[in-house]
């Protein structure tokens, strides 16, 4: 049950998603019996969750002369891939995802994570990166755990309870108090040394300098790995991984995102130069040349 009327994601009119979520908020403060209910069906449902409230930021709004924080709608291949990483956690196992650049998929990766563990008792979710500002850096948009300190706090009350940032997000962690779960950063060598996950999410894992140790460790840390990435050729795990027919894959292809069209293609080409041109196309391809 995505919105309940069209939407141009070319043009977007985000006045009129604002007033549909007030609308909703205000039918729920009047009548506050509806709410566990509510947060029953969200536990199992986290892609409905992020359309219904669940906030993003893009700072090149600003260009079009839109707000930089704006209500997140999950475009349709979007959706499908949470729906994806929900079977993978149900079968209890791992899953790949390649993507072209530029696709959104780290704040739904975070929408997805926040989602669950708003609805989810005690679960622990694990995000690892290369490098450790790329998981966390204070003040920095680019840090997966910023992306996650600012979906909660735009929250609704309703849904983020208790929550404070300043009590529950230190460095590398995000603690959810109504639920006892918590989203856990790790960073290079270190990921998968830690605490046991319900699920763990590796960030372009195509790009990891030592892949192999950190397979080893993340196969005593988790029943459900994702591991998410743009390409980086053939010569990596991940690739290995991915073209073996023994692990499910999800491809996020650039055409698969409703803002992205020929003339976008074309455009983005124009700002290559000649000699990274071949390597740019497999990048926004989602494919392995």
């Amino acid at each position: 049950m995505p919105l309940p009327f069209p939407f141009d994601f070319k043009h977007p009119d985000y006045q009129m998603v604002f007033e549909w979520r007030m609308e909703r908020l205000q039918r729920i403060r009047q009548n506050p019996e509806i709410l566990p209910a509510l947060k029953q069906f969200y536990r199992t449902n986290p892609a409905q969750f992020i359309i219904d409230w669940g906030m993003t930021t893009d700072p090149r709004n600003i260009d079009y002369g839109l707000p930089v924080t704006i209500p997140f709608l999950l475009f349709p291949k979007q959706e499908e891939w949470i729906h994806w990483i929900m079977k993978r956690w149900s079968n209890r196992e791992n899953g790949i995802t390649e993507k072209s650049r530029e696709m959104g998929l780290s704040w739904t990766a975070i929408g997805l994570a926040c989602s669950l563990c708003l609805f989810n008792k005690e679960m622990v979710i694990g995000f690892g990166s290369r490098k450790e500002e790329y998981v966390d850096s204070t003040g920095d948009p680019k840090a997966l755990f910023w992306k996650a300190r600012k979906f909660v706090e735009t929250l609704p009350v309703e849904f983020r309870g208790s929550w404070s940032e300043k009590k529950h997000a230190p460095y590398m962690r995000v603690e959810f108090p109504e639920t006892g779960a918590v989203i856990k950063g790790e960073a290079g060598d270190n990921i998968g040394r830690g605490d046991r996950t319900t699920l763990y999410f590796v960030d372009e894992a195509a790009f990891l300098q030592r892949p192999l140790l950190i397979d080893a460790a993340l196969s005593q840390t988790t029943r459900c790995r994702i591991d998410l990435s743009s390409v980086n050729g053939m010569n990596n795990p991940f690739a290995q991984k991915r073209h073996s027919g023994k692990i499910p894959v999800f491809t996020f292809h650039w055409r698969s995102d409703p803002r992205k069209d020929d003339e976008w293609s074309d455009l983005t080409d124009g700002y290559c130069g000649i000699s990274d041109r071949n390597e740019y196309r497999r990048g926004v391809s989602g494919k392995y040349g």
